[in-house]
């Protein structure tokens, strides 16, 4: 279902609010195309316009906005991030982002912003130099996360334990090695919120917003 993919403290956004603001983005779009047929958004991008007006009406504090294809051409892009998150890259969509992986990485690294912060757990060294090259163009930080920075401690059915740094038995209801990257890349955001004002994060914050993760498919 279409509200899904727009939420706010969990709770997907209602029919009602759904319907009518995708009703003003239309109007937008009709105006648009009878100006040029060119400029015709896709789907992705008149979700992500009623995402963004849902999350102004709401005032939300922190918007958490995943990428499309991901990339510099992508709509999210115009949004100024604080943090970026690259996880690792892999040959996808090679039909718009490129062959390889490093032409792949040359588009995803489009997302970070100047002066920011960007932060991925990507091993490849030809990749990563793609990434780390890009962030020095906009002076942006880049920190990587290394495999090593975590150790498993207990896998089961009902989810993972692992240290992480200086945060010990981590607790995620989620399994899979690369969930625990994943929980890596999202634990040191929330910690480079805090350090940037967001004093309501803490260890205890981040542990029980781990601990509350659900998946229920995609």
């Amino acid at each position: 279902k279409y509200n899904e993919r727009i939420q706010v403290n969990g709770t997907a956004i209602g029919d009602d609010d759904f319907a009518r603001l995708i009703t003003e983005v239309k109007k937008i779009v009709d105006e648009l195309m009878v100006k040029d047929l060119s400029m015709t958004p896709c789907r992705f991008e008149i979700l992500f316009v009623v995402a963004i007006l849902y999350f102004v009406e709401k005032k939300v504090e922190i918007a958490v906005v995943e990428v499309g294809l991901g990339g510099r051409g992508d709509p999210t892009n115009v949004i100024l991030s604080e943090v970026s998150i690259i996880t690792n890259i892999d040959l996808e969509h090679q039909h718009i982002l490129g062959v390889t992986k490093e032409a792949i990485a040359h588009e995803k690294a489009g997302i970070i912003k100047a002066n920011s912060i960007c932060v991925t757990t990507e091993t490849d060294k030809k990749v990563l130099d793609v990434i780390a090259s890009e962030a020095k163009n906009v002076q942006a930080k880049l920190i990587v996360l290394e495999p090593t920075d975590s150790e498993l401690i207990n896998q089961n059915l009902r989810g993972s334990v692992f240290n992480f740094l200086d945060m010990n038995n981590v607790e995620l209801p989620l399994i899979g090695l690369h969930q625990i990257s994943n929980a890596m890349l999202a634990i040191t955001t929330a910690q480079l919120l805090k350090k940037g004002g967001w004093g309501k994060i803490n260890e205890l914050t981040i542990r029980e917003g781990l601990r509350k993760t659900k998946w229920p498919l995609r």
